[in-house]
């Protein structure tokens, strides 16, 4: 299992840069850079440069928006990525529904997601593909193509991506009864697909923060917490009845102009609305270093390829270098379920 780190998506580029060296020289695998154009420069230019700046980071997109994006456009911007890093891009993408209705787009439908993914990942293993009656084909495309990673919430999305993608982004949750479920439907899916699930990449989301007590590794993390939790339906039955209303609020009084922006409205938000703990719980990866050690194991140990850390926070260095230093980057299932971060990698 590998470890990798997603970007603070408000920093500029020359930060970001600075960053992505320092993730490589500690020893993780991967960096995320976030496709959101109001919230930073283009993801996959940004990637380019980073390409030329490494030499073993997998690069990923955290998450790339369908809408309003041609599918050529968005596999070949991302096989440019590739063909500039020699191999090593990967495309994160989802839904994007709260990115969408930010630039003034709809977010696809379930069938219309699925009929994306599946015309971007035969555009990038060289297929022509009938996109509303217009033949698409990159015919530039010269190596193996990159995986797409499926970001994925509810149970219809994590059954799409057993069907059509090469591996799944499960966000929500990073440990307990519904990652191991999330994983399930994945994997069932696959099956039912006639794929076989163990060629299935899974990847986690982490929202990660190491301290010496909790409340000193919670604090910089409830921005983001927030924005996680607010992705959760009320109905979900992880939740006990007491935490259904505090849910619903947080949807109806949710920020979006505060989206994981630290010491916002979001983060002072869920303090009031009691939901820290059961967050905390649910999406992060948190405590102390022992803590977070195990928690780290316990995901190797069911399969996970690859866990980022996410850390929008005052200072995204610290949580960076702290679970380098004190937590370690490197994991290993003890079955052996876990060797890379992509089906690719591990034929």
């Amino acid at each position: 299992m590998i470890l990798g780190t997603a970007a603070h998506p408000f920093r500029p580029f020359e930060d970001w840069i600075r960053v992505v060296h320092l993730v490589e020289e500690l020893g993780y695998g991967m960096t995320c850079q976030s496709a959101n154009p109001l919230s930073r420069g283009d993801a996959y230019v940004e990637l380019g440069v980073a390409a030329r700046e490494t030499t073993h980071l997998l690069l990923a997109t955290t998450v790339a928006v369908p809408a309003p994006a041609n599918p050529a456009v968005m596999a070949a911007s991302i096989a440019t990525v590739n063909q500039i890093s020699d191999g090593r891009a990967v495309l994160g993408m989802g839904r994007g529904t709260a990115t969408a209705r930010m630039i003034g787009e709809r977010g696809l439908t379930t069938a219309g997601l699925e009929e994306y993914v599946t015309a971007v990942r035969a555009l990038l293993a060289g297929h022509e593909v009938d996109w509303h009656e217009t033949p698409l084909r990159l015919g530039w495309l010269d190596r193996e193509p990159p995986p797409v990673i499926l970001a994925a919430y509810g149970p219809k999305t994590l059954r799409m991506a057993g069907r059509c993608a090469d591996g799944v982004l499960i966000a929500s949750a990073v440990r307990g009864r519904v990652l191991r479920e999330a994983i399930r439907t994945v994997r069932t899916a696959a099956r039912e697909a006639g794929r076989d699930p163990a060629e299935l990449a899974i990847w986690v989301m982490g929202r990660a923060s190491v301290g010496d007590d909790a409340d000193e590794s919670l604090g910089d993390l409830k921005a983001i917490l927030a924005g996680a939790g607010r992705q959760l339906d009320e109905r979900d039955p992880d939740l006990g009845e007491d935490l259904r209303p505090a849910l619903a609020e947080l949807r109806n009084r949710y920020v979006e102009a505060d989206h994981v922006v630290p010491g916002g409205a979001n983060d002072a938000l869920i303090d009031e609305l009691g939901l820290v703990d059961y967050l905390a719980g649910r999406f992060a990866i948190t405590g102390t270093p022992k803590e977070c050690r195990d928690q780290l194991q316990e995901l190797a140990d069911l399969g996970v390829d690859c866990v980022f850390l996410n850390g929008a926070m005052r200072n995204e260095e610290r949580m960076i270098v702290s679970m380098a230093d004190r937590v370690g980057v490197s994991f290993q299932a003890k079955a052996d379920l876990a060797e890379s971060a992509t089906p690719q990698a591990r034929a």
